[in-house]
């Protein structure tokens, strides 16, 4: 093990793509693909799970990224350590951000983007649900997290802060009769079976929508829970 297969380690968790990673380093794809496949044969465990265009970082390597980039920074402020000016230089920091499975993402981005170049710092972004998120933040997994208010202000560790307002959707198949209506009550559903998501997911938000219902009347019907709401 090196330092530079931990350099593109990082590099490539940070992008999220073997392509992406290669570029910047300017390096080929299939070189820095087989630094990754040494270091997880020499670690003798999965750092990335494979996507068909994307690369996911498994729990092992969310704990191995933290651990690698400690060792960048000491490695770094060590090549400064007789640097006079060694308090004015400004290492590069590495944080990791998880976020609502369905969340809104452009927004997002764009705000974590004017942090990095501000501030020189990357971010890991990875996707989950609002209780693990709250989990993660509780145990150093994430620095940062993007999720449901409901699941962090009872939490006094947490510091949080509204970032966008989240509104509950309806999707009809567009044939649909009510479709048509430009604009839909609880109390218009009373009759519909529902496609819900998952209580494990997201308790707090089946919840709210099962209440509504309750509100108008009506217990909701759902033929067919999913675990994504993509």
């Amino acid at each position: 093990m090196n330092l530079t297969t931990l350099e593109y380690f990082v590099q490539v968790a940070t992008e999220g793509s073997l392509t992406k990673a290669a570029d910047k380093l300017f390096i080929s794809q299939p070189t820095l693909s087989r630094h990754m496949k040494n270091l997880e044969a020499e670690l003798n465990t999965q750092l990335f799970v494979r996507q068909s265009h994307s690369l996911k970082l498994t729990e092992n390597g969310i704990t191995f990224l933290k651990a690698t980039t400690k060792v960048i920074q000491d490695v770094d402020a060590l090549k400064h350590f007789f640097d006079q000016h060694q308090k004015a230089s400004n290492p590069t920091h590495y944080l990791n951000v998880g976020y609502l499975e369905n969340f809104r993402l452009e927004k997002m981005y764009a705000v974590l983007d004017q942090i990095s170049h501000e501030n020189n710092i990357q971010f890991s972004l990875f996707p989950d649900t609002p209780t693990n998120l709250s989990k993660g933040l509780s145990s150093g997994k994430y620095d940062l997290i993007y999720s449901l208010r409901p699941y962090t202000t009872d939490n006094v560790l947490f510091k949080s802060t509204d970032f966008l307002e989240n509104h509950l959707q309806i999707a009809l198949p567009i044939n649909h009769p009510l479709a048509t209506k430009p604009q839909l009550s609880f109390s218009d559903l009373k009759n519909e079976t529902f496609i819900l998501l998952d209580r494990d997911k997201s308790p707090i938000i089946v919840d709210n929508v099962l209440s509504q219902g309750i509100k108008n009347g009506y217990n909701l019907k759902a033929n067919h829970y999913v675990k994504n709401l993509s």
